[in-house]
């Protein structure tokens, strides 16, 4: 049965390719059908959202970002427009992302099921102006999160209550286990990959808190992808780690994606072009890591990377 509905989305993806060209209501139409139809995106609960386990990050649309160029609005909209397509419903972005909520207000238009995150920085004076900013340019916000939040947030977070989840992104496992404890937050969003598990100990926490994680940096901003051949800070580190697994440059990005998947918390990945979004949508197709491996790479064991300058992408 797998093979053939998959057969029925793929000549579907055909016929409505050649559509597109010269109907674009019928193809807008077709893929909506297709992506009911056939959703290969597992999804999970966060908060009172079904959302894909692997969501798009949108740092790097409108700036330049972990070493690469922004992209512009066209090659934008088609990377947005191909992950819907394929199952992908959340997307995050911030007011600090450049032209980044604009372009991806626009692409989304016509995706009324398709959820909106954002930030809201509670240090900038200006930061009421600018949600509503962010609401005109979304059309709408689904989960508002304070930017780079500390302890500090706390007290403040109940300015930004609204028809939305309220979330935090963070940089610090001792701030996070705060903000976690608060009962202030339903959703936090924190850096986890197979280098850096610092955040492992509070998914526990979160749990009993009842507290969403979304974990971003699965491919530590491109540095568990070939580009780490030409970083002298990650070059010997990711060489072990390949060492280490059996993997090549080529294959690495999906098992990484893969063991970020396997913690079962929503995995948020900033992605370059069509290329880096297949390869992230193929660890869905990747069996589970088996537990006593998952067991073998949390952060007691030597792949995880204590080194600040490796793992912490401001020090870079």
């Amino acid at each position: 049965m797998d093979c053939f509905i998959r057969q029925i989305y793929i000549r579907l993806l055909g016929i409505s390719a050649n559509i597109r060209k010269s109907t674009t209501w019928f193809y807008l139409m077709t893929m909506r059908m297709v992506t009911k139809l056939v959703v290969y995106m597992k999804h999970v609960d966060l908060g009172n959202l079904k959302v894909s386990r692997l969501a798009m990050g949108c740092a790097n649309i409108g700036q330049a970002y972990a070493g690469r160029r922004p992209l512009d609005e066209g090659e934008a909209i088609d990377l947005i427009e191909y992950a819907i397509e394929h199952g992908i419903n959340l997307f995050d972005t911030a007011p600090s992302y450049g032209d980044s909520e604009r372009i991806l207000g626009k692409a989304l238009r016509l995706h009324p099921g398709v959820f909106r995150a954002t930030k809201v920085d509670l240090c900038d004076r200006k930061w009421r102006d600018k949600l509503r900013k962010s609401q005109d340019h979304l059309g709408g916000v689904d989960i508002l999160q304070v930017h780079n939040a500390t302890e500090m947030s706390v007290p403040l977070v109940g300015e930004i209550a609204g028809d939305w989840l309220i979330g935090a992104s963070v940089y610090d496992p001792s701030i996070a286990k705060t903000l976690a404890c608060s009962s202030k937050f339903q959703v936090l969003q924190v850096p986890f990959n197979l280098l850096d598990q610092r955040f492992a100990k509070l998914f526990a926490l979160a749990r009993r808190q009842k507290v969403a994680l979304i974990l971003r940096s699965p491919l530590l901003q491109g540095m568990l992808t070939q580009r780490a051949k030409s970083s002298q800070i990650h070059r010997k580190v990711v060489d072990d780690l390949r060492a280490k697994f059996g993997k090549t440059w080529r294959n690495l990005p999906s098992f990484a994606i893969r063991f970020a998947l396997d913690q079962r918390k929503v995995v948020l990945g900033s992605f370059g072009d069509i290329t880096e979004l297949r390869l992230a949508l193929a660890a869905e197709t990747i069996s589970r890591i088996d537990t006593t491996f998952r067991e073998a790479v949390m952060p007691t064991h030597d792949v995880a990377c204590s080194d600040a300058q490796v793992i912490d992408p401001r020090l870079w």
